[in-house]
């Protein structure tokens, strides 16, 4: 009689009761009860603090900022780097060139062994040809 179902249901998952969740709300209640705030005046104290601390910071750093000079482009900088002799900018200009020499011969290089497996590669076809 009214009765559905395909078993029997475990005991833990059995619905709760009304009394069971009246007792938790009373628990629940009874924490919110005992719940004591912390002094507004301490709060306020420290909140005043840390806005003086930020403001400080940004104005720090905003007087930073006003005393940099104006961005350039990368280009310029390196001219600029390369220039100053008190710096390591003509090593490395002097390393640049060197390694864009080498580069472009070994570039040539590998072109000319290239053009040669090419060759051998054609070479072997036309043997390969006259066999078949």
């Amino acid at each position: 009689m009214g009765e559905f179902g395909l078993g029997l249901a475990p005991l833990e998952s059995k619905p709760v009761s009304k009394i069971e969740i009246s007792k938790e709300r009373e628990e629940a209640i009874a924490r919110m009860e005992n719940f004591q705030e912390f002094p507004e005046s301490q709060d306020e104290l420290i909140h005043q603090e840390e806005e003086q601390s930020m403001i400080a910071r940004m104005s720090k750093s905003r007087k930073q900022n006003a005393d940099r000079r104006p961005a350039i482009d990368k280009q310029a900088a390196f001219v600029e780097f390369k220039t100053l002799e008190t710096e390591s900018g003509p090593a490395h200009e002097k390393n640049i060139r060197e390694n864009r020499a080498d580069l472009k011969n070994t570039r040539l290089h590998i072109k000319g062994k290239t053009e040669l497996c090419n060759k051998i590669k054609a070479e072997i076809d036309d043997v390969k040809s006259i066999l078949d």
